[in-house]
């Protein structure tokens, strides 16, 4: 239901409530607009396994086949041995073996975590690489490391992206500020950009120009 709503959300924005997806409550125009996603993913064969340990995560990889998988998030996963005792020992036995499951069947596996507060207890510090430290080799096995991090307010009004009190009008329209930060990339560049994260939509989005419409 929650992959669903968020489908159904990031296609009809507020033109489909909330309330009314949680309900049953439809209006006809809501209905229309749910038709329309449907319309758009029908195509789509999306599998919502709620595993919770690593051997329930990779037999269903290997027994669906799927085209792409996501799995959120490494602290939550779970092992059937308790020999890895450090987090640090858990997280690099789980990486490495999501690695060599994508490598054997030839499928990307996006795989979220948490990034390691900063050491001197700045909530605003800008993520590293460094930043992954201590949570396994997550940096070694990785191909790609995308950090996303949450600018402050300070932090986007010295932002060419959101100067002159565009940070504070994205904002004050239900967008958030964020720093995409392209940390490691073996195939290709590594940077960073500024983006726009719509929790009203669970999407994120390039920052517009003055005359396009969000």
């Amino acid at each position: 239901m929650a992959i669903a709503e968020r489908f159904i959300r990031s296609d009809a924005g507020d033109s489909v409530k909330r309330e009314s997806l949680q309900t049953g409550h439809l209006t006809p125009k809501e209905r229309e607009y749910i038709n329309l996603t449907w319309d758009s993913t029908k195509n789509l064969d999306v599998i919502d396994d709620d595993c919770w340990r690593l051997s329930e995560i990779q037999r269903t990889i290997q027994n669906r086949k799927p085209d792409i998988v996501f799995v959120d998030q490494l602290s939550l996963i779970q092992l059937d041995t308790s020999r890895y005792l450090t987090d640090f020992e858990r997280f690099t036995y789980i990486t490495k073996a999501l690695k060599r499951l994508a490598m054997s069947l030839q499928i990307p596996v996006f795989l979220a975590a948490q990034i390691k507060r900063d050491p001197n207890g700045k909530e605003d510090a800008i993520p590293t690489l460094s930043s992954l430290k201590g949570s396994g080799s997550i940096e070694e096995d990785a191909d790609i490391v995308i950090q996303l991090h949450k600018l402050s307010p300070a932090q986007f009004a010295d932002s060419a992206s959101f100067a002159y009190g565009k940070g504070e009008e994205f904002q004050q329209n239900g967008f958030r500020p964020i720093l995409m930060i392209v940390a490691k990339n073996r195939e290709s560049r590594t940077g960073q950009t500024d983006i726009l994260y719509q929790g009203s939509r669970f999407r994120f989005i390039e920052i517009p120009q003055p005359q396009e419409v969000l």
